[in-house]
């Protein structure tokens, strides 16, 4: 009665290629379990980067796990299987490489379509966990509120919802519920990419993982942690992200202002101020505690988080 592999599994789903999905691949952790991915919509406000010949680097990559009776601690029953399922933005070419390299004009894409995209809005990554199950009697899955979607439908579900979120009015709607699945769940989502979006908007850092789930489970590893160097800039020397940058001027703008109007040590500030090799020391101290250190605990920080949702979601399982 149960699929006992995931390529009974992915047989549902026959017809994807029509529809603009393609390459699913086999999870290896789990016993049922499969990632696909398709291109973004070119009507949405969100813009790709995109390769010499056209074709976009970043797409919508889904993972979808069958919670096989074997391998969940809830008790699952043949008309309700629970379906664990990811609706992420995913880079094609950062996934397995440390940084971007304009040489290889074949795979790569282009430093210019990398800045056009920066400028649009990037989809929320979206995590669905008791919100769908699979019914072997209806051979059909059904959501939360008891509608039946065909298997297509269910992918073409996932793939929306992840690209409603740069919509101006679907997406607040959509970050609400985020919030209202599970209060306790919801909530550490809602930091965990409030973490990330500051990670990259404030730090100029990205994560950019492998077709795996161990991210959303076990937090991300230190190789998938990058600084990239479209986003960094030379001052003092020294190299560091735009934002940080930016980051260190307002910080520096905020001392001399605290300096003014309350009067910092005016000694040791003006130590500082009249010697350029202080002021050179000083400031580039200052940026590689930005661009160094804050990232890292931001991103241990980060890590925690997601073990702590796990930690709940085992927990919800077992009072369940």
């Amino acid at each position: 009665m149960y699929f006992q592999n995931t390529q009974e599994f992915l047989s549902l789903f026959s017809g994807y290629e029509e529809q603009g999905y393609f390459d699913p691949i086999p999870l290896q952790d789990r016993k049922v379990a499969f990632s696909i991915k398709r291109p973004y919509p070119e009507n949405i406000r969100y813009k790709p980067p995109k390769k010499e010949n056209g074709d976009p680097d970043n797409v919508v990559a889904m993972w979808v796990i069958y919670a096989h009776p074997e391998e969940s601690k809830e008790e699952i029953t043949p008309r309700h299987v629970p379906i664990r399922a990811r609706s992420v933005n995913f880079s094609r070419y950062l996934h397995n490489r440390f940084d971007y390299d304009f040489n290889d004009h074949e795979n790569c894409p282009t430093q210019s379509s990398i800045e056009t995209s920066k400028a649009t809005p990037r989809p929320i990554d979206l995590e669905y966990i008791d919100e769908f199950f699979y019914d072997h009697e209806l051979r059909q899955f059904v959501d939360e509120t008891g509608n039946v979607l065909t298997p297509l439908n269910f992918l073409n579900r996932l793939y929306q919802e992840h690209c409603d979120t740069v919509h101006w009015l679907k997406g607040i709607k959509l970050r609400f519920k985020l919030i209202s699945r599970s209060k306790a769940i919801g909530i550490v989502s809602l930091i965990i990419t409030l973490l990330i979006n500051m990670l990259k908007s404030v730090f100029g850092r990205t994560l950019e993982v492998n077709d795996t789930l161990s991210a959303y489970y076990r937090g991300y590893r230190a190789e998938e942690f990058k600084k990239l160097t479209t986003d960094s800039l030379n001052i003092f020397g020294y190299k560091a992200s735009k934002s940080v940058i930016v980051l260190f001027c307002i910080i520096i703008i905020l001392v001399c202002i605290g300096k003014y109007t309350y009067g910092l040590n005016k000694y040791y500030f003006e130590l500082i101020v009249n010697s350029e090799i202080l002021s050179i020391i000083h400031a580039i101290f200052l940026l590689w505690i930005l661009d160094s250190i804050v990232p890292q605990i931001l991103f241990h920080i980060l890590n925690l988080f997601i073990r702590f949702r796990k930690y709940i979601m085992l927990a919800k399982i077992k009072t369940n």
